[in-house]
């Protein structure tokens, strides 16, 4: 709770549900900066590069999921920042699949359900950032910068696609007690790409 994301989540959402309880319209009073936001989701960006330990970066992603589902102004640093949270997210998702994980020196001591638990964190800040991120796409500028995002040689999201093709669990991981972090996974996979799904409809719905 000591990361500097964790303040900007908890106004967040104070300021969210004060909203919806009394009707009040100028929530910007009660919202950060831009620029302020931009200055924490670097930091948050920065601790993540820096965390020591597997557990201190799902600690830092699960507060991030969070403050990120409800707020345009932080996906959009998310999404445009370089390299882009979906970029770094898809290179930890390569990284962790079926057929490198044992390779990566952060798993060293610990289960096969911690690390299947790791991968569920990184979709599910996936699936945040992705919930109602047509707003960042939504004007012209937009729709330009997910062209680029879907481009299949360059696009983050193109490559995020071809991830997601790539094993995360495998037979061994539902013959045992890591059977309910391995559905874990599937349905966090499935859940990514349904957003992705509504991103493109909602989009272009009127083309």
């Amino acid at each position: 709770e000591g990361s500097r994301v964790h303040h900007y989540l908890d106004l967040s959402w104070q300021a969210h549900l004060q909203c919806q309880l009394y009707g009040w319209t100028k929530r910007e009073k009660l919202k950060m900066s831009p620029a302020r936001i931009k200055e924490l989701y670097t930091d948050l960006r920065t601790d993540l590069g820096n965390a020591a330990t597997l557990q201190s970066r799902v600690d830092l992603l699960d507060e991030l999921a969070h403050a990120i589902r409800f707020s345009k102004e932080l996906k959009q640093s998310a999404i445009t920042q370089s390299p882009s949270l979906i970029t770094w997210i898809t290179a930890q998702l390569r990284k962790f699949s079926v057929d490198k994980w044992k390779l990566q020196p952060e798993v060293e001591g610990l289960t096969r359900q911690e690390s299947l638990q790791y991968v569920t964190v990184l979709l599910e800040t996936l699936r945040n950032l992705l919930f109602q991120s047509w707003k960042v796409f939504h004007t012209h500028d937009g729709r330009d910068l997910l062209e680029g995002l879907m481009d299949t040689r360059q696009g983050a999201l193109a490559h995020l696609l071809t991830a997601l093709w790539v094993p995360m669990v495998d037979k061994a991981d539902f013959e045992g007690k890591d059977t309910p972090a391995a559905l874990e996974v599937l349905h966090s996979v499935m859940a990514v790409l349904y957003e992705l799904l509504i991103v493109t409809s909602e989009l272009y719905a009127d083309n």
